[in-house]
C-alpha cells in the first residue's frame, strides 16, 4: 500500500484559516489560538468531528455543517474533561470501598487467601490474576509493602488490596465464590451478579478518563446490568453510553458516603448546563449521545432534578 506524505506543519493561525475555509464559525481568533496552544489541533478533532458534514458514501467530508461554531467545539470539549474529572473522583472512592469490602471478606478466610485459588470459583483462572498481583507486588516501592515482606513473607489482603488496580481488584471479585460475591453486594444493597458487570462498566470510563480519551458519547462501556435497580428513570438508559455509568457512581457513592454523594451529584449536574446547545448538529451533539434517555410518552429529555438518584 502506498503511504502519503505526511501533512504540513502549520501554525495556530494557519490552523484556524484552514478550518475557516471549511466553515467553521470564529469570533475571537486571537482566543482560538490560545485553546488551539492550550489542547492542540489534532486532539480537538476528535470532537470537531460529529459537526463535520456526511458523505454519500457513509463517511464524513472536511467541511463543518453550516454555523459550525468553535466557541461549541471548545464547550464540548470543556464538558468532556470536566465530566472525567468528576468520574476519575467517584470511582476513586468506589474503588477505595470495593477493595475494603474484598479484603474484609477473604480476610476471614485466610489471610493471604487472595494467594490461594481455593478461595475462588475454580471456572476462573487464578493463577493469571495471581502473576499480575505479584508484578505490582514485586515492583512496588511503597514501604508499608518492603515492611511487610519482611516481615511476613507476603502481603496480607488487607494490605496487598492497597496496591491493586482497578483491573485487579474487579478481576478479583468476579473469581470470588458466589457466597463471598453475595457478601460484598449486600453491602452495596445489590443482587443477582450486577456488581460486577457496574465495575465492568466503571473500568473502561475510568481507562478513557485516565488516558485522557474521549468519553462524552464513547459507545459500549459494557452494558452493566440495571434491569433490577428500582426506579423509572433506569429503564430509559441507554446501557451502552457513558451517563449510565455515572448514575452507578452515583448510586455506589448515595451507599458508600451520602454526604459527598449530594456534592458530587451537584457538581455533576452543574457540568451538565455546560454541554453545548446548539443547532447545528442536532443529531450529533446532543445529551441523548451521552447516554441521558428520552421519555417516550413526552419525548422530553429526562430530568435529573425529578429523580430520586440525584436528588
Amino acid at each position: 500500500m502506498a503511504q502519503q506524505p505526511f501533512k504540513d506543519w502549520k501554525t495556530f493561525a494557519e490552523q484556524i484559516d484552514l478550518l475557516e475555509q471549511r466553515g467553521m464559525v470564529f469570533h475571537d481568533k486571537a482566543q482560538a489560538e490560545k485553546e488551539l496552544a492550550r489542547i492542540g489541533y489534532y486532539r480537538l478533532s476528535a470532537y470537531w468531528y460529529p459537526f463535520r458534514q456526511h458523505l454519500a458514501t457513509g463517511g464524513r467530508d472536511d467541511v463543518f455543517v453550516a454555523n459550525t461554531q468553535f466557541d461549541d467545539v471548545i464547550a464540548l470539549y470543556d464538558f468532556d474533561n470536566a465530566i472525567k474529572i468528576l468520574a476519575l473522583e467517584a470511582i476513586q472512592h468506589i474503588e477505595i470501598a470495593m477493595r475494603t469490602q474484598i479484603a474484609y471478606t477473604l480476610g476471614k478466610h485466610n489471610p493471604i487467601a487472595h494467594t490461594q485459588a481455593h478461595y475462588f470459583n475454580p471456572k476462573f483462572n487464578h493463577a493469571e490474576w495471581l502473576a499480575k498481583y505479584e508484578n505490582l507486588r514485586d515492583h512496588a516501592k511503597d514501604d508499608f509493602v518492603k515492611h511487610n515482606l519482611a516481615k511476613y513473607g507476603e502481603l496480607p489482603v488487607w494490605v496487598a488490596c492497597e496496591i491493586w488496580d482497578f483491573g485487579a481488584m474487579s478481576k478479583l471479585y468476579k473469581m470470588m465464590t458466589e457466597r463471598d460475591q453475595r457478601q460484598i453486594e449486600k453491602h452495596f444493597h445489590l443482587s443477582n451478579k450486577e456488581l460486577g458487570s457496574h465495575l465492568h462498566a466503571l473500568n473502561i470510563v475510568r481507562n478513557t478518563a485516565a488516558h485522557h480519551g474521549r468519553l462524552w458519547n464513547k459507545s459500549a462501556i459494557g452494558i452493566p446490568k440495571i434491569k433490577k435497580l428500582h426506579g423509572l428513570h433506569w429503564q430509559y438508559l441507554n446501557h451502552e453510553k457513558p451517563f449510565v455509568a455515572f448514575c452507578l457512581m452515583k448510586r455506589m457513592l448515595n451507599v458508600i458516603d451520602p454526604a459527598r454523594a449530594r456534592d458530587w451529584g451537584m457538581r455533576f449536574q452543574v457540568a451538565l448546563k455546560t454541554f453545548p446547545h446548539q443547532n447545528c448538529a442536532p443529531n450529533e451533539v446532543n445529551l441523548q449521545q451521552f447516554g441521558i434517555g428520552i421519555f417516550p410518552k413526552t419525548g422530553e429529555l429526562m430530568n435529573l432534578n425529578h429523580w430520586q438518584l440525584w436528588k
